[in-house]
């Protein structure tokens, strides 16, 4: 399905000026800067846009052994004038789209939609569940971190074609084969004992509780204080 509209950014590497390195965040955003008078962060009530760059194409194989096409991608989100994107580093953040140069593809930038959600509410729900160290290509990756940050700040769910090789990997014999497939194509696969514990479907429902105490907190504040 769309993810809203969209257009190309060619980051092919020698066609563009190279943006300051990405900076690693911690739990505190609000000390994030880099150089004097100069920040990343966005403001309140900004707008989020995805982009996305195919990483590889894994051979599919016979249809009659019910392989689906798997694509890897590389994702991001930006908040304003903010990319967030998630590496072994943990969560950082840059010029959009500095996290995508160095890939030799096309990256489709989508406008996701508006958001009222302050970076600083960001920060505290969505940076601890992404701390350095715990990446894992299959289990808890960049995708990962795109479709927590999406559900964050609009309430919605990544597109489901970027998350095809973390489902594969789930599913018994397709994991054997995906695990195949990724050696042909360059990548020893080690699984990531930090990421052993981290479900997706979990992060989204603790993202969603606390949406919705978010929410109820916010409608009592909203209601008009009467003295009897």
């Amino acid at each position: 399905s769309k993810q809203g509209s969209h257009w190309l950014l060619t980051t092919k590497a020698g066609n563009r000026q190279r943006s300051p390195a990405s900076v690693p965040l911690g739990q505190d955003m609000g000390n994030f800067q880099q150089g004097p008078q100069k920040t990343y962060f966005a403001h309140p009530t900004q707008e989020v846009k995805l982009a996305a760059t195919k990483l590889f194409h894994l051979p599919t194989g016979s249809r009659i052994r019910q392989r689906e096409p798997c694509d890897a991608y590389h994702t991001s989100i930006s908040l304003g004038d903010v990319e967030y994107s998630f590496s072994n580093y943990g969560v950082s953040a840059s010029r959009p789209w500095e996290s995508h140069q160095e890939i030799k593809n096309q990256t489709a930038i989508f406008d996701m939609g508006m958001t009222d959600v302050p970076e600083r509410v960001f920060a505290r729900e969505v940076l601890p569940l992404f701390e350095p160290g715990t990446y894992d290509l299959l289990r808890k990756n960049c995708n990962c971190f795109s479709d927590c940050a999406v559900y964050c700040l609009l309430g919605r769910r990544l597109d489901g074609k970027y998350r095809t090789m973390e489902r594969m990997a789930k599913c018994g014999q397709k994991r054997f084969w995906l695990m195949d497939g990724l050696r042909k194509v360059g990548f020893n696969y080690q699984e990531k004992e930090a990421a052993h514990d981290f479900k997706l479907d979990h992060a989204i429902e603790t993202l969603q509780r606390t949406r919705s105490q978010s929410t109820s907190q916010q409608v009592m504040m909203d209601q008009p204080f009467c003295c009897m």
